[in-house]
């Protein structure tokens, strides 16, 4: 029986630092200069012999360094901005042309947990000293390949009309995952209104912000899980941030996210009558925990959007909001860079008039790469896109691709996950019972394969399958809930792990029955999931 996480052999200085995988800070320097480093969507865990940092943005005609080092800096140097305290750093060869470096992690179990921040200098023609630093990462290894939380909101029926809406959280290190906590958001109501359609938790997962419902709970609470706590719990209520206007509920329409290091937060909110406008709050979180905002200090609306999905995703380095509006009145998505220094966060970077979401076939899931290099868009009636990220603007490579679902409906969620070293779309079929009802893509774009699709499979083959309203993904790890139905059919989280094939299912895969707010194994009916984060 095998643990669900886990890591590489990584030549790195190693600090017991708090990490999140692998995460983008800082920017390239001089001007001029754009080389940034990432993994390409690599999981840095315990043993992988196959973990590599890579070089984009820029070439490397003559050869550089890696400083690999225990301590992050900003220190800058005659326009260049070192990132890596260069007194404590290693210094590894990068040999000219290569622009990716193998970095093994070696299989030492004192190295989990640990962090190492790594910056290229690469020969390059800028004064005075003929050398570019590329952004930097901070590298945490991870004991296995997966995430080891699952944050969700749910609606409880187990306790009648009155039973209170419940945060959980579900255990990704163990075998079979198991809920390990839930308890009793406190929002006002019975179960039509008092559950969160969204938890949203940032990567030192500190917080957990849950998004209210309606109007009787119109606003986002906030809640401190720091402790990580194990069992029945009563989380402590930092207190409400106020939304808006009223949040239409129902699962993958309105939602919150932050960014990676928890500085902003995002909502959207709106009703559902199609001519209403939806509305995006950005709120920030420098106050926290002492005080929460009161305004968001940006609202952006959104004309005649109210009845299809408003959705979000943050790309993994914080600097771009992704905004998926399923209406014709609108652009299927809009992409903002965000600054979270600017008195105004967010700004409008492009809009993607993407193919095969029109009439009743609305976008209803958007998604950044692990390495922030695409954003896949994709619609429960079987169309997807994918859009490159790396250049001066967004490019669409796929437009109007087409995967196999077997019915046509906005209720529909998608990921993208790490299969065998390469990135792939998940695809969850917007149905109940019957046939594949996962799908993967190729988004490898040197792949001949590339926006195929690959396989097909299903989680339960005897007896149907979730309607997979809602999917996230981290490394290859999936994770996929129903979000509406039966209330009987409801009540399951789907847990995927790409990296174990199964002869007859296609991957190794759980089934985990949610809990209500006072029983983790409840023998009866439970609760459905909503909307999640993994971390």
């Amino acid at each position: 029986m095998r643990n669900l996480l886990g890591r590489t052999s990584l030549p790195l200085l190693l600090a017991a630092t708090a990490g999140a995988q692998v995460l983008p800070y800082g920017a390239p320097s001089p001007a001029g200069f754009a080389g940034t480093l990432d993994s390409g969507g690599q999981v840095p865990f315990l043993g992988s012999p196959t973990f590599f940092l890579r070089l984009t943005g820029a070439t490397n005609p003559i050869g550089g360094i890696l400083l690999v080092g225990p301590t992050p800096v900003s220190i800058p140097v005659s326009g260049l901005t070192l990132l890596v305290d260069i007194t404590t750093a290693a210094i590894l060869p990068f040999p000219a042309p290569l622009t990716t470096l193998a970095l093994p992690i070696p299989p030492t179990p004192t190295l989990v947990g640990g962090s190492a921040f790594v910056q290229a200098v690469i020969a390059a023609p800028f004064p005075p000293f003929g050398v570019g630093l590329t952004s930097a990462v901070s590298v945490e290894i991870l004991p296995d390949p997966t995430p080891t939380r699952g944050y969700f909101g749910l609606q409880d029926f187990s306790f009648g009309a009155n039973a209170p809406g419940q945060m959980a959280i579900l255990d990704l290190t163990t075998v079979p995952p198991s809920f390990r906590a839930t308890g009793n958001l406190g929002f006002a109501g019975n179960i039509g209104s008092n559950f969160s359609p969204k938890i949203a938790v940032p990567e030192p997962g500190t917080f957990a912000f849950a998004l209210g419902g309606q109007s009787v709970n119109q606003f986002v609470r906030v809640f401190d899980v720091s402790s990580d706590p194990s069992g029945i719990v009563a989380y402590t209520s930092l207190g409400d941030i106020p939304v808006g206007a009223y949040i239409y509920d129902w699962v993958g329409h309105r939602e919150c996210e932050t960014t990676p290091d928890g500085s902003l937060l995002f909502v959207t909110s709106g009703n559902s009558s199609s001519n209403s406008p939806a509305l995006l709050e950005v709120f920030s979180l420098a106050s926290l925990p002492g005080s929460l905002p009161v305004a968001p200090v940006q609202s952006i609306s959104f004309a005649n959007s109210g009845f299809g999905p408003v959705t979000l995703d943050v790309s993994p380095d914080g600097t771009r909001l992704a905004l998926l509006a399923g209406s014709d009145n609108n652009p299927p998505v809009r992409l903002y860079s965000i600054d979270p220094a600017a008195p105004t966060p967010l700004t409008l970077a492009a809009n993607l008039p993407l193919a095969g979401f029109v009439g009743s076939a609305d976008p209803h899931d958007v998604h950044f790469s692990p390495d922030g290099t695409l954003l896949f868009v994709s619609g429960g009636n079987g169309f997807f896109s994918v859009v490159d990220l790396t250049g001066p603007a967004p490019l669409t490579l796929i437009n109007g691709g087409t995967w196999p679902a077997a019915a046509t409906s906005s209720d529909h969620g998608s990921a993208v996950a790490v299969l065998g070293g390469t990135l792939v779309g998940v695809l969850g079929d917007p149905m109940t019972a019957g046939g594949p009802q996962y799908h993967l893509i190729d988004l490898n774009e040197t792949s001949p394969t590339f926006g195929q699709l690959l396989t097909s499979f299903t989680t339960n083959p005897a007896f149907g399958n979730i309607s997979n309203h809602r999917l996230h993904a981290r490394g290859g790890i999936v994770v996929a809930i129903d979000g509406g139905g039966a209330t009987v059919d409801c009540q399951m989280v789907d847990v995927i792990d790409l990296a174990q094939p199964d002869p007859i299912n296609g991957f190794v895969s759980w089934r985990v029955k949610t809990p209500t707010y006072t029983n983790l194994a409840p023998p009866g009916l439970a609760s459905i999931p909503r909307d999640f984060d993994l971390r």
